[in-house]
């Protein structure tokens, strides 16, 4: 179900950004893939820190992506003009590989497409093993169940 949200969810950036809105020139379909990427990425690491960690996983993947993903990701201010500690952690988060990328296929003619690109994988891989390995040792494929409270 992750992968086909990732799929509209990067159509669906994708059109409003480019077609509808013409605020980025590029190709649609490699635009569509990147943010289809990036959405995946973030959402299985969403998923294994929630099955890891329960709720608080969650808040994990929010510190992670929002609270340091975004302000080093390099949109607004390119990496150069970043200070050293968000410009050093931009380019290995989903935010700021997804921004490189966007902006390599939007303005540079698809090149420097790599790194970006394994960052991306990388993050989606992790996310996706170490959501089965946690599934998997847990009882039932699942959360701990929890007896509900007897009646008397």
């Amino acid at each position: 179900m992750l992968a086909l949200y990732s799929i509209a969810a990067g159509l669906g950036g994708v059109l409003i950004a480019g077609p509808i809105l013409n605020a980025l020139p590029g190709s649609v379909a490699a635009l569509w893939g990147v943010g289809s990427l990036v959405v995946f990425a973030v959402g299985t690491i969403t998923m294994a820190l929630e099955c890891l960690f329960d709720v608080v996983g969650i808040g994990l993947a929010v510190l992670v992506f929002v609270v340091l993903g975004n302000p080093s990701a390099g949109g607004v201010f390119p990496p150069p003009l970043l200070p050293p500690f968000w410009r050093a952690i931009g380019a290995w988060l989903p935010n700021g590989a997804g921004t490189s990328a966007t902006r390599s296929i939007a303005y540079l003619g698809a090149t420097r497409l790599t790194m970006p690109l394994l960052v991306l994988a990388v993050w989606a891989v992790v996310g996706v093993v170490v959501s089965l390995l946690a599934v998997h040792s847990r009882a039932r494929g699942g959360r701990p169940v929890v007896a509900p409270p007897e009646r008397g």
